[in-house]
């Protein structure tokens, strides 16, 4: 019988890629529905999390410095969510969120310049 099979179709080129008949520009469209979501909701974790010493720099004072002061900060972030009936009582994403702005305050006071999200996620970041 020859080189193709019966009822094979050949893909045919298009403007956006390859069309094998069969939907394939399709399904890259809809990966690329399903993914767009899926990075939303990603970025939106980020203040769902307890932030930590890695969401910044080292500063002028060295590593040294740079450890003592993440350990301080955790502290000084954490006292009002201990004392504080208010957020006591306050949903867990309240409390985090108030965790996170004290621990960035108090960083940022102490020298440590914030990093950006995205130097935090991507690899050699």
């Amino acid at each position: 019988m020859g080189g193709s099979a019966a009822g094979a179709r050949t893909p045919t080129a298009t403007k956006s890629g390859l069309d094998d008949g069969n939907g394939a520009r399709y399904e890259h469209r809809m990966r690329a529905l399903f993914l767009l979501p899926l990075l939303l909701v990603l970025a939106a974790c980020q203040s769902l999390a307890r932030t930590g010493p890695d969401g910044f720099g080292v500063g002028r004072g060295g590593i040294a410095a740079y450890e003592r002061d993440g350990v301080f900060c955790r502290m000084e972030a954490q006292a009002p969510l201990d004392s504080d009936v208010r957020l006591q009582e306050a949903t867990r994403y309240a409390r985090n969120r108030a965790y996170n702005q004290l621990f960035a305050r108090c960083m940022t006071e102490r020298g440590h310049p914030p990093r950006s999200y995205w130097r935090n996620v991507l690899p050699g970041g």
